[in-house]
């Protein structure tokens, strides 16, 4: 039997969507539910802006599927899966432009102050990256470049920071630094927001 299929309690045969049925569902779903998730709203109903046509989809539309879409305990289940597939496509493009910015070939790392960083991230073009970085969906900015902070480092757990991206999904990332991490460089923004953490951490306690 094919994955795409399943046997139910009454052994008839419940089709899951398949990739374009995933896609068309939600798509009209956020038009017909906007306040329903405000995420999936913002991000579907300009996705033809975010992704041009013929360019790669960044999430897989299958983790948005569902076999009964009249079954809302499915429709809430799936839409928690895109949401966190989507989630990831954003971390995933901010990750990659914040290291275009401050690594060269993997190993080198560009020197520059944070309002240089700041500069920089602003000239964004990709759009999921913009969405990240500039909208900072779904986490500021402040905190993307604190979880590149975090690989650049090896030390995923920096107090009062969101467990980063990259700790839970190593895909995202790819291989780890390539310097030696006993010791990393230390370009000019880093130590800065280093120091902006440090300020931060001593203020809350």
């Amino acid at each position: 039997m094919s994955p795409m299929h399943t046997t139910t309690d009454d052994n008839k045969v419940a089709i899951m969507m398949d990739r374009d049925e995933a896609r068309d569902f939600w798509l009209e779903w956020v038009r017909d539910n906007p306040s329903k998730s405000p995420f999936l709203t913002s991000m579907l109903s300009r996705w033809e802006q975010l992704v041009p046509e013929g360019g790669p989809e960044p999430i897989s539309w299958q983790d948005g599927a569902m076999e009964d879409p009249q079954d809302l305990e499915q429709v809430d289940w799936a839409q928690s899966q895109l949401e966190e597939t989507l989630t990831q496509a954003l971390n995933r493009a901010a990750w990659k432009r914040l290291l275009e910015i401050t690594v060269d070939d993997h190993h080198v790392a560009v020197e520059m102050d944070l309002l240089e960083l700041y500069d920089r991230i602003n000239e964004t073009e990709d759009p999921l990256a913009r969405v990240a970085l500039i909208e900072q969906v779904p986490v500021s900015t402040w905190t993307q470049i604190g979880w590149l902070v975090a690989w650049w480092l090896q030390d995923p757990w920096l107090e009062g920071l969101p467990t980063p991206a990259w700790a839970t999904h190593p895909e995202l990332t790819g291989s780890h630094s390539r310097w030696d991490l006993e010791a990393p460089p230390e370009p000019t923004w880093l130590t800065q927001w280093l120091r902006q953490w440090g300020n931060s951490q001593t203020l809350n306690r």
